[in-house]
C-alpha cells in the first residue's frame, strides 16, 4: 500500500487527501494544529468523511512515496520540516499550490525527491468547520514523465482526474498570462471605480458658469476653500 502525506488542511488538501485515500493509499495529513472533529468533503451529493489522522509534530514524520503540498504559496516555508522529514529520493511530491514557480519554490526543500507541478482545474470550498464542498472540475494536470506516472497511479481509481500533458510548460505560462492580463484588468476597473467621484466632481465644477469680471470692477469673491487668481496685468 502506497504512503502518502498531505501537508495543508485547507480545501484543496481535503479535495487532495480524500481522492488518495479512495485510491487505496495509507494517508497521513499533516498540520500546524488538529482539526477541531472530523472533516468531510461533500462530493457529488454524498459525505465524505477523511478517515487519515492528523499529525502536528513534524518529528513524528516518515519518509512517504508521495506528498501531496497543499498549502497557500508563501505558506511553503512552513512546510520545511514536514518535507525534511518525509522526503527521499524517489518521493515525489506534488504542489498543489497557486503561483507558477512551484519547482524553483519547493525543489530547495525537498531533499532530492522529484517536485511535480501541479495545474488543479478544481473548485472546492470550505463552508464550515470540518466541512468542505465540491463546487466543480476533477481535473488535475502535470507535466508528462515518470513523477507524473507515479503521481497518477497514487490516485488511479479515485474521483481526482490525473493529465500528464507533454506540453505542460506553454499551458502554464498560458494560464500565468490569463491571470496576469485578468488581475490587471481587475485594477484598472478598481482605479476607474476609485477615481469616478473625482471625475464626477471635476464635471460639475466644469458645468458650472465661470466667474466673469464687470468691466472696471474687481474680481468677484472667491467660493470657500479655493483661492482668488488675480488678473494678469502683464504688457506684452
Amino acid at each position: 500500500m502506497p504512503e502518502v502525506a498531505v501537508i495543508g488542511t485547507g480545501a484543496v488538501g481535503t479535495a487532495a487527501a480524500t481522492a488518495a485515500e479512495q485510491a487505496g493509499a495509507d494517508v497521513v495529513i499533516c498540520a500546524r494544529s488538529a482539526a477541531g472533529g472530523p472533516v468531510t468533503l461533500e462530493l457529488d451529493g454524498e459525505e465524505r468523511p477523511v478517515a487519515a489522522p492528523v499529525i502536528t509534530d513534524a518529528d513524528a514524520a516518515r519518509p512517504v512515496d508521495g506528498v501531496l503540498l497543499a498549502t497557500k504559496a508563501q505558506q511553503t516555508p512552513q512546510a520545511r520540516p514536514w518535507l525534511a522529514r518525509q522526503c527521499r529520493p524517489g518521493t515525489v511530491v506534488v504542489v498543489l499550490q497557486n503561483g507558477v514557480d512551484h519547482v524553483e519554490r519547493v525543489a530547495p526543500l525537498a531533499d532530492g525527491a522529484s517536485v511535480l507541478p501541479a495545474l488543479v482545474y478544481v473548485a472546492v470550498e470550505r463552508v464550515d468547520r470540518g466541512r468542505v464542498v465540491h463546487r466543480r472540475g476533477r481535473r488535475v494536470v502535470v507535466p508528462a514523465g515518470p513523477p507524473g506516472r507515479a503521481f497518477a497511479g497514487l490516485l488511479d481509481g479515485s474521483w481526482l482526474e490525473i493529465a500528464e500533458d507533454p506540453d505542460f510548460c506553454r499551458c502554464r505560462q498560458l494560464l500565468f498570462r490569463r491571470h496576469r492580463a485578468g488581475t490587471l484588468a481587475g485594477a484598472i476597473a478598481d482605479a476607474k471605480r476609485r477615481v469616478q467621484p473625482l471625475f464626477g466632481c471635476i464635471a460639475q465644477r466644469l458645468e458650472r458658469p465661470p466667474y466673469k469680471r464687470e468691466v472696471g470692477g474687481s474680481n468677484p469673491p472667491a467660493p470657500t476653500g479655493s483661492v482668488t487668481v488675480a488678473p494678469d496685468t502683464s504688457v506684452a
